[in-house]
């Protein structure tokens, strides 16, 4: 992960071609977690899922600081500032 002079949190990825940005945001990078082939990111603007190739953007406005995963590698929660958001169904997601 790099801060660019804009302050962008730049996350690269490094393949057999070489480095390439993966995910860039201007919001402060608080978590990162790989579950089998899938990619979490927390900011402070949501969380973020790399699945398939696509970001696919979750409870955005809103600063997460770490993010809970149970023992099946599923995302159940995270912690905000007001609080703990409980993700009891990773169904609720959609």
């Amino acid at each position: 992960m790099q801060v660019n002079q804009n302050n962008q949190h730049i996350l690269y990825e490094y393949n057999y071609e070489g480095f390439y940005k993966l995910f860039e945001t201007p919001y402060r990078i608080n978590s990162i977690h790989f579950i089998e082939n899938d990619l979490i990111i927390a900011d402070n603007q949501g969380i973020h899922i790399y699945e398939q190739g696509v970001f696919k953007n979750y409870f955005i406005n809103e600063s997460f600081s770490k993010i809970l995963i149970d023992h099946n590698k599923q995302l159940i929660g995270a912690t905000t500032r007001g609080g703990i958001l409980i993700i009891p169904n990773q169904n609720d997601l959609e």
